[in-house]
C-alpha cells in the first residue's frame, strides 16, 4: 500500500493535514472486519501541525516539550533509535519522535497502534 507493508489485506488511509488514520480488515484486536487500527500525527508539515489541538487525555501532543512529557508520564521509556532517531513509548502503547532527549526538546511526532513498515 502507499503506507508501506500493513497487516490484514487491504488498508485505507485518510489523511488530514498532518493527521493519517489506518484502517485494515486484520490486526492484533480484530480479523476478518474493517476497522481503525492505527493514527499518525506529526512531524508537522509547516509552522504548526493540522489539525491543531490533537492531544492525549493528559494533553500531551506534538510541540510539548520533552519536560512537559516527563513530568506527565514519569514511567515514560526515551530512547535514541537507530532509525527513528530520539523517540518515545508510553505504557498504553502510544509512541513518538523527538528532536532529541533534554527537557527542552520537542515532541515531533505522535503515533499509537501497529506501524506499516517497508
Amino acid at each position: 500500500s502507499a503506507f508501506g507493508v500493513c497487516p490484514g489485506t487491504e488498508v485505507r488511509g485518510v489523511t488530514w493535514g498532518d493527521l493519517t488514520l489506518l484502517f485494515s480488515d486484520d490486526s492484533p484486536v480484530v480479523s476478518g472486519r474493517r476497522h481503525f487500527f492505527s493514527y499518525l500525527l506529526g512531524p508537522p508539515f509547516g509552522a504548526t501541525v493540522q489539525p491543531a489541538g490533537m492531544t492525549t487525555a493528559e494533553r500531551i501532543g506534538v510541540g510539548n516539550t520533552v519536560g512537559e512529557l516527563r513530568f506527565t508520564y514519569p514511567d515514560v521509556e526515551l530512547f535514541d533509535d537507530e532509525i527513528a532517531g530520539p523517540s518515545f513509548l508510553l505504557a498504553n502503547g502510544i509512541n513518538g519522535a523527538m528532536t532529541g532527549t533534554a527537557d527542552d526538546e520537542l515532541v515531533t511526532f505522535v503515533s499509537a497502534g501497529p506501524r506499516c513498515g517497508e
